[in-house]
């Protein structure tokens, strides 16, 4: 049973919404794996290749997400151009710490962002996506937890 038109717009709007942040947080992990560097570098890039991983599946789905509703899933790209990240440091920062510390922003601010999409979701009668959000938001809050704890130590 599909929803009404008006919050079948809204839903692929919400779709469209976290399509595009996991996008952009994609490619910021991506960027932060070829910018590490120093001692962990390895260990880090390899991390951060795992994340990029996570997040493909993510995109995915919130692709498929929009499709099913009837509409096509509008992949936008808002951070194409580096200089234009948020976190203060310039697009060419290297080293741990800096590369590490922007990341941990951007999960924090991208995890608190599905959650909200969640709540929204469930707020119109998705269910389902709401569920997706749920699950999204705790695999990423286990994902800062680990970035968290390496910049700590």
């Amino acid at each position: 049973l599909m929803p009404d038109a008006k919050i079948t717009e809204k839903l692929v709007a919400l779709l469209n919404q976290s399509l595009a942040d996991t996008l952009d947080l994609a490619f910021q992990v991506e960027r932060a794996h070829w910018a590490v560097d120093g001692r962990n570098a390895c260990g880090l890039r390899l991390l951060f290749a795992n994340l990029h991983g996570q997040l493909t599946t993510y995109v995915d789905a919130f692709s498929q997400g929009a499709v099913t509703l009837g509409s096509p899933a509008l992949e936008a790209l808002r951070t194409a151009d580096p200089s234009t990240l948020p976190g203060g440091n310039p697009p060419d920062a290297r080293g741990d710490k800096i590369v590490l510390g922007d990341l941990v922003d951007r999960c924090g601010e991208y995890s608190g962002r599905i959650r909200a999409a969640g709540r929204m979701a469930e707020s119109l009668g998705d269910l389902d996506t709401a569920a997706f959000c749920q699950g999204v938001s705790r695999d990423m809050d286990k994902t800062l937890w680990m970035l968290t704890s390496i910049q700590v130590a």
